[in-house]
């Protein structure tokens, strides 16, 4: 059955932000119908796939071909996504008493019982950047060439809302299992992907807690070679010319709001929340605040990555 695309009612993100497990959130089931890419503009081969009815926030844009999943459409560029992902440490309880003898053996060797403390509360700080003792909270996505995304955050309301400029949608997930399985479904429709220190973070810690949580991977290759940007662009590989000077030379690395203040972007931190303040966040129940510091972390990542691609992409 072939839909006109005035008749079809997706996300105003696009199709690519509709996995049929994020319909849950927005009160629609999952569509069993079959929408070939052709219904909405393609002209690759007509092949089918499945989409998910998961929002009444707008439709595709007029006049513009859906993208081709497949990348065979002379018509479809091959779409970028950009990202970021926001994690949390697990409660205590959620370690045994051998689990917690581990992670403080190097502290538990100091004699000072004053600097033993002092480094026990540096371990506890850093345990939302180990995926074996974090969880991944929240999920920020946007396609670098629409402008279009979705967020994707732990949460226990279940009603799915736009911001502002009904560009993104911010989608509760009820568990980490849901939230990744997401991520996955939306990922796998992208040949490109940018992140500032994917490569270092934010890719291994998915990679594990998809692991962990038993959920499917779409896309295995985003670690890949590092002095390649594709299919993974990590703009602090790029903008430090892969390290090439070391931590103190000319191409030191600098964190993502250095690299925004100085190019003039505006800075994720400027809005009175930064990366430290998740846990307390999540704790207090303000996911919504820690879904928008994500999102602002993507949208300087896309200034960034166009200020690279125009300015410094080639460079060897």
């Amino acid at each position: 059955m072939v839909f006109a695309p005035a008749t079809v009612h997706i996300s105003p993100v696009g199709d690519e932000f509709a996995p049929v497990s994020a319909a849950r959130h927005s009160g629609f089931s999952a569509i069993s119908e079959v929408v070939t890419p052709r219904a909405f503009g393609c002209a690759c081969a007509a092949m089918s796939y499945p989409v998910a009815f998961i929002s009444d926030f707008g439709h595709f844009a007029r006049g513009a071909p859906a993208p081709c999943i497949l990348n065979r459409c002379a018509r479809t560029t091959m779409a970028t996504l950009t990202f970021d992902i926001e994690t949390s440490a697990l409660p205590h309880d959620a370690f045994d008493e051998a689990q917690w003898e581990f992670l403080f053996r190097e502290a538990d060797k100091l004699p000072d019982p004053a600097a033993r403390e002092q480094k026990r509360a540096e371990i506890v700080q850093q345990l939302n950047l180990w995926p074996l003792t974090a969880q991944v909270v929240c999920i920020a996505m946007v396609n670098v060439d629409t402008d279009r995304g979705q967020v994707l955050y732990l949460s226990g309301d279940n009603q799915s809302k736009a911001d502002q400029d009904n560009t993104v949608e911010f989608v509760p997930c009820p568990d980490e299992a849901t939230l990744l399985s997401s991520f996955w479904d939306v990922a796998r429709h992208y040949e490109h992907v940018v992140t500032f220190n994917g490569r270092g973070f934010d890719v291994p810690f998915l990679y594990l807690r998809s692991a962990v949580r038993g959920v499917a991977i779409t896309r295995k290759d985003w670690i890949g070679y590092r002095y390649s940007t594709e299919p993974h662009c990590d703009l602090a590989d790029q903008l430090t010319f892969y390290n090439v000077s070391g931590r103190e030379g000319a191409a030191r690395k600098f964190n993502l709001d250095f690299y925004c203040k100085v190019f003039g972007i505006d800075s994720p931190k400027s809005h009175g929340v930064t990366g430290r303040d998740v846990n307390q966040l999540m704790a207090e129940g303000r996911y919504i605040e820690v879904a928008e510091y994500c999102l602002r972390d993507v949208r300087a990542t896309v200034a960034l990555y166009k200020i690279w691609k125009e300015r410094l992409a080639g460079i060897k």
